[in-house]
């Protein structure tokens, strides 16, 4: 775990933390094991509380799926919440040469394109991206696929749009302005281990890439690194494998059992990887997994 202090450490009770994932920390389909994970930002929060005083409040910003994992596993009782901002909002977006602010679409076609050329042009005609109704409705796989598909910058203007999301939503966490949104005095950084973590860092010391009139964190700013690794909190070998850069074929036994341990039937079916049965005991795949390793006949990927 890392951990670094900004600014002015409060004594004011009712505090409100902000917890920020980064990369597949946002993500509770790649943690591992629960259990350690909200062990760890429980621990954080603890250090945090002792040096600033009493906290009240979690806000997770981004998946409401994965404050629900952190409320349901947290020893104390703490209100936990979550903020995010939906990326489909921004896809249209111009960028802005005053304030520096990317350009979204880029040489895109605007979203209403898409939604006709899938959904017909009845659907296009009343489609508002503006609305979240719509937005849930029609902006589906098939509309980001041919986004990504039919446009040479299309993935990247996809990159741009939850970059923005995030960056967003961040914003509406630090500047009290924002009425609808919980105002943190204190944030706590979840990092996987990839470059995120930096972008994340410089959002909320108030030079966000995405903001006009950027605000940064007036108190604390920690972070915590969650490991990768057989024994560790995050599943890269299963985040590696939905991003098709890994291949079933290519794990090793021990990496086949430990997705066995921690996805269903189903999901090790869609993946490719092989089931195994409920009587093949975790000492007979270590022995496996190790027998394998000293023929050579496999090279087992890194997890992280």
């Amino acid at each position: 775990m890392s951990a670094t202090n900004d600014t002015n450490a409060s004594t004011d009770s009712n505090q409100t933390v902000a917890v920020i994932p980064t990369g597949i920390t946002g993500n509770p389909y790649y943690i591992r094991d629960v259990a350690q994970f909200v062990a760890m930002v429980e621990a954080e929060l603890e250090n945090l509380s002792a040096a600033t005083g009493p906290i009240s409040d979690i806000v997770i910003r981004g998946s409401y799926q994965l404050a629900k994992v952190v409320e349901e596993n947290l020893d104390t009782d703490l209100d936990v919440e979550s903020h995010s901002m939906d990326f489909r909002t921004f896809l249209d977006d111009e960028g802005e040469d005053e304030f520096d602010i990317p350009s979204v679409i880029g040489d895109g076609q605007p979203v209403v394109k898409h939604i006709e050329a899938v959904h017909g042009s009845e659907v296009a005609a009343e489609f508002d991206l503006n609305e979240s109704d719509d937005r849930r409705e029609y902006v589906d796989g098939d509309v980001l696929s041919r986004i990504e598909d039919e446009e040479e910058d299309g993935q990247s203007r996809i990159g741009r749009a939850k970059a923005k999301s995030k960056g967003k939503a961040t914003e509406q966490l630090l500047n009290d302005y924002f009425d609808w949104a919980a105002t943190a005095d204190h944030v706590v950084i979840l990092e996987d281990g990839t470059d995120t973590y930096e972008d994340a860092a410089t959002d909320v010391r108030g030079d966000n890439n995405w903001v006009k009139y950027a605000t940064a964190c007036d108190g604390q700013v920690r972070s915590i690194r969650m490991s990768g690794g057989e024994d560790g909190v995050l599943n890269w070998t299963h985040a590696m494998l939905v991003r098709d850069q890994l291949e079933a074929d290519d794990l090793s036994d021990s990496q086949v059992a430990r997705l066995n341990e921690t996805l269903d039937e189903d999901q090790l079916e869609n993946h490719g990887v092989p089931v195994q049965s409920d009587d093949s005991s975790d000492e007979e795949r270590r022995v496996q997994a190790e027998a394998q390793a000293v023929a050579g006949e496999a090279a087992a990927p890194a997890d992280d």
